[in-house]
């Protein structure tokens, strides 16, 4: 075994301490096998926390194939140590395929029972390319929000043809994952990279979603200012009630100095908004894809473009003020930073690994739309990572029980 090699399970086996919920997952798919004689599709990070996920699956029985969803998220030596453990890894320096394209087209044409999609990188392009594929498919699970989403519009257009387990958007998912994992990891990121002073500095948080609340909690308690942009009234008077500053982005382009868009959705700032920023404004994505920052208006903008420090690129005008973009516009947490901490990723991949099983048991009696996780599934993960934390709670008592179930408004 290479150094290389023997660094990235050393890396992969400290990640898997912080992660017992996950441990236990994997011991009880490998005991139950539930995905025996079906092929699954995964279309992940390719980073060390999502090893425990991906063995679970194979330890569940399944034939699975493997790529990466974002080629800043995919690290080498993870994609060839999958590759060493006999997984199929469509990745670069693994596969001889040309591009990321052609490695989610591979995936697909394993014509897969079920699909573990990170957004909807697989699920798109299933029925955009892959159509005659789709009879096969049983059930997806999806991780992200930008994917729920997207997979919500399509079940409404009556085009969906599967069920689909929506991890996002359930509690477990959201409190821990988005609102904590991505403030941590992207802070994490954006001072490996630039190591800025947060406080007193001027921060825009695009976007209040959980992701974005995170990342907004995160900075005020660095001492920054920080404003937010929304579109939705009821998250805007969220941010207000929190005790934040909420602004149209025209005005916050002109008083920011660190931006950061967290929507899931395209074009938060462009042309219009790189003109009013000011010398030397930093832009980060924590979102979704490189689609959040419109990049290409950004380098139109631009009379000299150069990269002054790794995943840093400059971005000078014509009058010699400079926009700083991070990580290509592509997610900086995962581009430039391990990720979310793998103790919450714990928590995450419990719920993408018991989905998958939930549809396995139950893909047959549900409708072609997408599902919440099952509250049961979510509180069996949660007392799981509270046993692990050595945390005990209360139980109801049965007349506590009782006098909830008075209180259920039941036809007579």
């Amino acid at each position: 075994m290479s150094n290389d090699s023997d660094r990235t399970a050393e890396v992969i086996s400290w990640v898997d301490r912080d992660m017992p919920v996950m441990r236990v997952v994997r011991e009880r798919l490998g005991s139950t096998a539930p995905l025996t004689g079906r092929r699954l599709s995964a279309n992940v990070h390719l980073l060390p926390s999502t090893v425990p996920l991906l063995l679970a699956l194979r330890d569940a029985g399944a034939d699975l194939v493997v790529c990466g969803s974002n080629p800043m998220s995919t690290d080498p030596g993870v994609a060839r140590w999958l590759d060493d453990q006999g997984m199929t890894v469509f990745a670069p320096g693994v596969d001889d395929l040309d591009d990321d394209h052609a490695r989610l087209l591979a995936a697909l044409d394993h014509n897969p029972h079920f699909i573990l999609d990170e957004a909807d990188g697989l699920l798109g392009l299933l029925h955009a390319e892959r159509e005659e594929l789709v009879p096969t498919v049983l059930g997806a699970s999806v991780h992200t929000l930008t994917g729920v989403r997207r997979l919500h519009r399509f079940a409404e257009q009556g085009h969906l043809r599967f069920p689909v387990i929506g991890i996002d958007g359930s509690p477990i998912k959201q409190l821990f994952d988005n609102e904590m994992g991505t403030a941590q990891s992207t802070l994490d990121a954006i001072s490996r990279l630039v190591n800025p002073l947060y406080c007193g500095s001027c921060a825009v948080v695009a976007g209040f979603g959980a992701c974005g609340r995170g990342i907004a909690k995160a900075l005020a308690h660095r001492g920054a200012d920080v404003i937010v942009t929304e579109v939705d009234p009821v998250r805007a008077l969220w941010a207000v009630t929190s005790g934040f500053r909420v602004m149209p982005a025209d005005e916050a382009a002109a008083v920011g100095e660190l931006f950061i868009t967290a929507t899931g959705n395209v074009n938060v700032f462009t042309r219009s908004h790189f003109d009013r920023m000011k010398d030397g404004a930093t832009l980060v994505n924590a979102g979704h894809g490189n689609v959040e920052i419109d990049v290409a208006s950004l380098a139109d903008t631009a009379s000299e473009t150069r990269t002054v420090l790794p995943l840093v690129t400059e971005y000078r005008d014509s009058g010699g003020h400079r926009k700083f973009l991070l990580a290509e516009g592509y997610p900086v947490n995962t581009a430039a930073s391990p990720g979310h901490p793998q103790g919450l990723m714990d928590i995450s991949f419990a719920a993408q690994a018991l989905g998958i099983e939930y549809l396995v048991e139950n893909a047959s009696r549900l409708s072609a739309t997408v599902h919440s996780l099952p509250a049961e599934v979510q509180q069996r993960i949660a007392g799981a990572k509270l046993a692990a934390l050595e945390v005990s709670i209360d139980r109801q008592d049965l007349e506590q029980q009782q006098y909830d179930e008075r209180l259920s408004f039941a036809p007579r």
